[in-house]
């Protein structure tokens, strides 16, 4: 390569005539501040915060669609949600895509201004309306007819 060059800089041509950056000093950090704690560092920013709140939501959002299907064949079961009753009473796959293409649409949305705080806090709205949803289901669990056999998960039925 040239003269006061290294291999790295062909990715970056402008580096020549960028001078580098000096950052500020800054003052020590407190010594409770000092430790690295990663669950702290997985929070620091706003898009970080987005990016987990989503992940939480999808979680909530696919134990939701499980327990819609697993569901949808009792008579006592009734949806709520007046789109997705139609489309269970046409087919399974058409409510599947339904929901996994909404909430992906909402999720492209809010990743794409994720360093927003509006996004932000829709992201915390978003939930919280999955969690209300993960109680409603726990409650319908729990006073489920006794006529009905309890529905235990795959993983808790094994042990």
């Amino acid at each position: 390569m040239f003269a006061g060059h290294d291999q790295w800089d062909i990715l970056t041509p402008t580096s020549a005539t960028v001078a580098p950056a000096v950052l500020p000093p800054t003052a020590p950090l407190s010594p409770s501040r000092d430790s690295f704690v990663p669950w702290r560092a997985l929070w620091q920013t706003r898009g970080r915060r987005v990016v987990l709140l989503l992940a939480a939501v999808w979680v909530l959002n696919l134990l939701d669609l499980h327990f819609t299907l697993f569901e949808s064949p009792r008579q006592h079961f009734v949806e709520l949600n007046p789109v997705a009753a139609s489309l269970l009473g046409i087919s399974t796959f058409a409510a599947i895509v339904y929901k996994l293409v909404l909430v992906a649409g909402a999720t492209a949305i809010l990743l794409v201004l994720r360093r927003h705080r509006l996004a932000e806090w829709s992201s915390w709205l978003s939930l919280g309306l999955y969690t209300w949803v993960a109680a409603c289901w726990s409650m319908y669990f729990t006073v489920m007819p006794a006529d009905v056999p309890a529905y235990w998960p795959p993983l808790l039925a094994a042990s």
